[in-house]
């Protein structure tokens, strides 16, 4: 069976930014800024972290060339091990895997938005966590060109974000 390619380049290309940048970025950074004793070691994790994701990136395109089959993880994990291995993933990807990485970025969304909303009540917190997952998997279900343009919004707004802060920085520091 044939996979029909409904994301472009620049699908592909926001999503790999987004798997990379993530949300995670804005609260990451001021745990990392928090513990650290000085800014070169904050700035130095980060190229550590660059470097090292650039390696895996690498990596799984030198794997995609080797093994030009849709599947990713479990085909190279068969490749390599058996099909035990990819059956093994496949089944941990299931049951814990991708709903603990649900779960955690539902909650993230959660409390990215709390302030904008009147939900500050556990409850009511873990019940827009449900909505979030409901809607996003009612996209999904949809189809891949929608959930492509719903991640390409998600992705370009964290990098506005970024872009915001960073220009909001640089104007304040030459105003000081």
């Amino acid at each position: 069976m044939q996979l029909k390619r409904r994301l472009n380049l620049f699908d592909a290309t926001l999503l790999v930014i987004g798997n990379v940048v993530g949300a995670g970025i804005f609260t990451t950074s001021g745990f990392l800024a928090g513990e650290l004793p000085h800014p070169l070691l904050f700035v130095a994790i980060w190229v550590i972290g660059g470097f090292l994701t650039l390696c895996g990136a690498l990596t799984y395109a030198e794997m995609a060339g080797m093994f030009p089959r849709s599947g990713g993880d479990y085909q190279f994990l068969k490749e390599a091990y058996g099909p035990w291995a990819g059956f093994l993933l496949g089944w941990v990807s299931f049951w814990v895997i991708t709903p603990g990485s649900v779960a955690v970025l539902s909650i993230a969304m959660v409390g990215y938005i709390k302030g904008f909303s009147p939900f500050h009540y556990v409850l009511s917190e873990k019940l827009l966590a449900v909505a979030i997952i409901s809607s996003l998997s009612f996209i999904n279900y949809r189809g891949v060109r929608l959930s492509g343009t719903i991640q390409d919004i998600f992705t370009l707004g964290n990098l506005l974000i970024i872009l915001a802060v960073k220009s909001t920085h640089f104007i304040l520091k030459s105003l000081l």
